[in-house]
C-alpha cells in the first residue's frame, strides 16, 4: 500500500489532495500535517513512500523543510515533491537542485499527474530493491543528448557505485557552473549556447585520468566525479585545471567568445557518506563560490547549509515586501560644504518594521544574487523621484537626489530609458538626479555597462562615483568614464591628530580631485574634529551623522527649518 505524506497548512488544500489520491489511486494510506514541525515530527515517526510540501508557509517554508527532510531521510528514499503557485523555471530548478524529485503547479494538480508521480516513484523504489538485492550497482551508459556525456541519473548512479565499494577510502564532487550562460544565450542565441556547451564538454572529457565520471547535470552545470583523492590539495589542484581549461577563448562564427565558471566542491567521507548529501553539499558550496565572484573555487563546509537557508528566508522575505510595497526609504541630507545650505538629500532603503528585520548589506547582496535587485531598484528610483519633486516645491526647487544604482542595472540596456520616463513622469530635470555607482560596478569591465553610463549621461543626469578610497578605487574610473561627483568614502577620513597618512591621503585625494575638475563629496562625517578637518580643505559637498542620520520624509520635512539653522551655525554661515 502506497503511504503518502501532505504538508500544507491549507486545509482545503489537503482535503483536495485527499479527494484525488483516493479517486485515482487504490490502496492509498495517507498522512497529514498543518505545519512544518508536524511534517518534521512524522517524518522521524515514519517511513512515506512520497511527501508533498507546499512551499510558501507560515514560519518554515518548503525550501527550508525540503532541506531538514532530506537530513531525516538520509538512509532512506527521499521522494519529495514541492507544490508551487505558479512555478517560474529558475525557482523550479533551485528546488530540483536542492533534492526534489519533482515541482509540480499546487493549482493544477489532477489525477493522472499524481498517478504519474506515483508510477515513477514506484519504478525507483523497484530499482533500487533490485540494487540491494543483487548487491550490484550497474550503471548503464545513459547520454546526455547534447553533449553526448554521461546525464545526471547516471552519474548520481556512479556517485553511489563509487562511495558503495568496499575499502573506499575517499572520494569527491566536484560541480561547475558556467557564469552568466543565459546571458551567452541572449546576446549570441541558443545555437551558440549549445555549441559552447559541446566545446566543454569535448575538452572536459579528456583532460584528468582521475575522473570516475564526467556528466552534464543542468542546462549549464558539468559535474566530475573524483575517486581517491591523495588531499584537498589535489582537488583545488583539479579544479584550477576546470577552471583554466573553461578559461581558454572559443572560436565560434568567427567571433572568440570568453566564458568563466564557478566550482563547489564536496567529499566523501568528510562531508557525508551519503550520495544525495554529497551533491547538495557541493551545489551549497557552488553557491558560495558564485557569491565570491568569477572562477571562484569553494569546498563546502558545514555552516554553508544554515547560511543557504537564512539566504532563502531573506530572499523569500524580500519578494513577498516587494509584493506588499513595503520596503522603507529615508533620506540623508547633504549640504554645501562652504555654507551649510541644503543642497540634496542620498535615497536609502529600509527594511519595513517588522520581525525578523534585515540590514541593507544583508538583503541587497541577497537581492542581488536573486535577481530582486532590479525591481527593487525601480522602487527605490520612483519612490525618491516623488519625493524630490514633492520637496523641491516645498523646501527648495533647486534640491537633488542621489540614487544608488546597482551593478545590475548597469548591464540593462532599458534602464536609461527607464530613467527617463521616471523623470518625465514627476516633472523633474535631468540634472536634480544624481546616479552614484559603486568602484566594484566599474570593475566589471563590461562593455555594456561603458554604454549605459554614456547614455544616462547623455539624458543630462549627474553621475558619481561612490565609495572613493575604499580600496576597490583605480584612478583609471575617473579617465574612462564621465564621472561628474566623486564621494571620498569615511574610512579615508582621519579620526584625530595622530592619523598622519589618514591626513596626507585625505588632502592627497582631493588637490587630485580638484585638479581633474571633479566635484567633491566627503561622506561619513561624524565628529566635529572631521568636519573642521573636511571644512579647511574647501570641499563641495558633505553629509554624514554629524549633520544629520538618515530620516523618514516626514521627519525630514518637519525638522529641515531647525537643520537649516543649526548647521549653518556648524559652517560658521550667516
Amino acid at each position: 500500500m502506497n503511504k503518502f505524506l501532505i504538508i500544507d497548512d491549507d486545509a482545503a488544500v489537503r482535503k483536495h489532495l485527499i479527494r484525488l489520491f483516493q479517486h485515482g489511486i487504490l490502496e492509498v494510506q495517507i498522512e497529514v500535517a498543518s505545519s512544518a514541525s508536524e511534517g518534521i515530527e512524522k517524518l522521524k515517526d515514519s517511513n512515506f513512500d512520497v511527501v508533498f510540501i507546499d512551499y510558501r508557509m507560515p514560519v518554515c517554508d518548503g525550501f527550508e523543510l525540503l532541506v531538514q527532510a532530506q537530513t531525516i531521510l538520509v538512509d532512506k528514499p527521499s521522494n519529495i515533491v514541492i507544490m508551487l503557485e505558479s512555478p517560474d523555471k529558475a525557482l523550479r530548478a533551485e528546488c530540483l537542485k536542492a533534492g526534489a524529485i519533482e515541482v509540480i503547479d499546487k493549482h493544477d494538480i489532477n489525477c493522472s499527474g499524481l498517478l504519474e508521480i506515483v508510477k515513477s516513484v514506484g519504478a525507483r523504489q523497484h530499482v533500487l530493491a533490485r540494487r540491494n538485492d543483487d548487491n550490484v550497482v550497474p550503471i548503464t551508459v545513459a547520454k546526455d543528448s547534447l553533449t553526448q556525456i554521461l546525464s545526471r541519473t547516471e552519474f548520481e548512479a556512479s556517485i553511489r557505485t563509487t562511495i558503495g565499494l568496499e575499502n573506499q577510502r575517499n572520494a569527491a564532487i566536484i560541480l561547475v557552473n558556467i557564469n552568466n550562460f543565459r546571458s551567452i544565450n541572449e546576446l549570441f542565441g541558443t545555437e551558440v549556447g549549445d555549441r559552447i556547451l559541446q566545446t566543454l564538454a569535448k575538452r572536459l572529457s579528456i583532460f584528468s585520468k582521475d575522473m570516475v565520471s564526467f556528466a552534464r547535470v543542468g542546462g549549464d552545470e558539468f559535474a566530475i566525479l573524483i575517486d581517491g583523492y591523495e588531499n584537498f590539495h589535489f582537488l583545488k589542484k583539479v579544479s584550477d585545471q576546470v577552471l583554466q581549461i573553461i578559461n581558454n577563448p572559443i572560436h565560434l562564427r568567427e567571433q572568440q567568445i570568453q566564458v568563466s565558471a564557478c566550482i563547489g566542491i564536496s567529499s566523501y567521507p568528510n562531508d557525508s557518506v551519503n550520495e544525495n548529501e554529497l551533491y547538495k553539499f557541493a551545489f551549497i558550496a557552488l553557491y558560495r563560490a558564485k557569491q565570491l565572484g568569477r572562477n571562484k573555487i569553494c569546498l563546502f563546509k558545514h555552516e554553508m547549509q544554515e547560511k543557504v537557508l537564512r539566504r532563502h528566508q531573506i530572499e523569500q522575505a524580500i519578494k513577498q515586501t516587494l509584493k506588499r510595497g513595503s520596503f522603507r526609504m529615508v533620506y540623508q541630507p547633504i549640504y554645501d560644504g562652504k555654507n551649510g545650505a541644503l543642497s540634496g538629500a542620498e535615497a536609502l532603503i529600509r527594511w519595513p518594521d517588522e520581525t525578523p528585520a534585515y540590514f541593507p548589506d544583508e538583503f541587497i547582496p541577497v537581492a542581488e544574487m536573486s535577481g530582486t535587485i532590479a525591481e527593487i531598484g525601480k522602487f527605490v528610483m520612483c519612490t525618491s523621484l516623488s519625493q524630490l519633486a514633492l520637496w523641491r516645491k516645498t523646501i527648495n526647487p533647486n534640491l537633488s537626489m542621489n540614487v544608488n544604482v546597482s551593478p545590475k542595472q548597469l548591464i540593462d540596456k532599458t534602464f536609461p530609458n527607464f530613467v527617463k520616463q521616471a523623470l518625465t513622469k514627476y516633472d523633474l530635470p535631468a540634472n536634480s538626479l544624481t546616479l552614484e555607482l559603486t568602484e566594484t560596478a566599474l570593475m566589471d569591465g563590461s562593455e555594456n555597462i561603458a554604454e549605459v553610463i554614456l547614455e544616462l549621461k547623455s539624458i543630462g543626469c549627474n553621475i558619481a562615483l561612490d565609495d572613493f578610497g575604499t580600496g576597490f578605487s583605480s584612478i583609471s574610473h575617473l579617465l574612462n568614464f564621465p564621472i561628474d561627483i566623486v564621494k571620498i568614502d569615511k574610512s579615508v577620513i582621519p579620526a584625530c591628530d595622530n592619523e598622519y597618512k589618514q591626513h596626507a591621503v585625505t588632502k592627497g585625494l582631493v588637490m587630485m580631485l580638484k585638479e581633474l575638475g571633479s566635484v567633491i563629496v566627503v561622506e561619513g562625517i561624524e565628529t566635529e574634529y572631521q568636519h573642521n578637518i573636511i571644512s579647511s580643505l574647501d570641499i563641495n559637498k558633505v553629509q554624514g551623522y554629524f549633520y544629520n542620520m538618515p530620516c523618514a520624509p516626514l521627519m525630514f520635512e518637519t525638522a529641515f527649518a531647525k537643520q537649516q539653522s543649526e548647521t549653518k551655525q556648524v559652517f560658521g554661515a550667516s
